[in-house]
């Protein structure tokens, strides 16, 4: 997964737009894309952000960890399913060739497991 651009940047590009730069020599300059550039400007004129917002997800677990310890001991195989079978439709010149010759085995076996 990529990384942010810095706080650092932004504030640089900014500055070029308060210098009256246009968006597109500020993207070729700083060797950003044009809408990001404009992006960064827009957040600031509408919330007044600058730095990069927060990423990722939840960081708490919201698993009760003793109550799935005895959920795993009740039921150890709980999660050893048995092999299924899918059927898959083929989408390439071999299905069409059949399909033209007038067979119906348009349809294939594939293991999932």
């Amino acid at each position: 997964m990529g990384v942010a651009y810095g706080k650092d940047l932004r504030d640089r590009m900014l500055a070029a737009y308060d210098r009256g730069m246009k968006t597109r020599q500020i993207a070729e300059l700083f060797e950003v894309s044009s809408s990001w550039a404009r992006l960064v400007k827009q957040r600031q004129r509408d919330t007044g952000e600058t730095g990069p917002r927060p990423r990722g997800g939840a960081t708490v677990i919201k698993i009760d960890l003793d109550r799935l310890a005895a959920l795993v001991k009740q039921r150890p195989n709980a999660t050893d399913l048995p092999p299924i079978y899918v059927p898959v439709v083929m989408r390439n010149n071999e299905s069409r060739a059949r399909l033209s010759a007038g067979t119906d085995e348009m349809m294939s076996r594939r293991w999932m497991g």
